[in-house]
């Protein structure tokens, strides 16, 4: 419901979401009724809890990507 947050928001997806085309799975705009910002949205009876944890149990728990060491072959 801010008017402000919810353009640069939206401006801020578009950038994001062109970046890939894989980006379209893991980058998406979820609208919640309050006017609240960061972490006071939590615990406003928006559902915001339940999409965290299906977006972290998807994206980070469930990923299936093999371990990649990016430091330099110096540093191993």
């Amino acid at each position: 419901n801010n008017a402000l947050d919810r353009t640069n928001t939206t401006k801020l997806y578009q950038q994001v979401k062109g970046r890939s085309k894989k980006s379209d799975e893991r980058v998406f705009l979820q609208k919640y009724p309050s006017k609240a910002k960061g972490m006071f949205l939590i615990g406003k009876k928006l559902k915001i809890e339940a999409d965290i944890i299906i977006f972290m149990k998807k994206f980070l728990l469930d990923l299936e990507d093999e371990w990649v060491d990016r430091r330099s072959r110096l540093e191993r």
